[in-house]
């Protein structure tokens, strides 16, 4: 625990409200102890799978989490993860 108190994003930012927003969907999807810095890290590496581009700025990867495939919407310009959506089957076969 910090000394210091935690600041509050400002929400104004669209980075900032699309990192808030990651945060809640992994949170809500696939549970406690994932951390939207931690996929787009993967994503930056290299060790996901390019699914498709949805603009110049938006594409879809698909990683896997606890063994269970997901696709992580990112955006490119801003490099930060925007959501995280459960791997549809037809999908998964990609």
């Amino acid at each position: 625990m910090s000394f210091y108190p935690q600041r509050t994003p400002d929400l104004s930012k669209k980075k900032n409200a699309q990192i808030a927003h990651a945060q809640r969907r992994i949170k809500e999807r696939l549970g406690e102890g994932i951390d939207a810095g931690v996929l787009a890290r993967q994503i930056k590496r290299g060790e996901s799978r390019f699914l498709f581009s949805e603009s110049n700025r938006i594409t879809h990867h698909r990683i896997e989490i606890n063994g269970k495939p997901v696709e992580v919407v990112y955006d490119t310009v801003r490099k930060v993860v925007v959501t995280v959506l459960p791997l549809a089957d037809s999908q998964d076969k990609r």
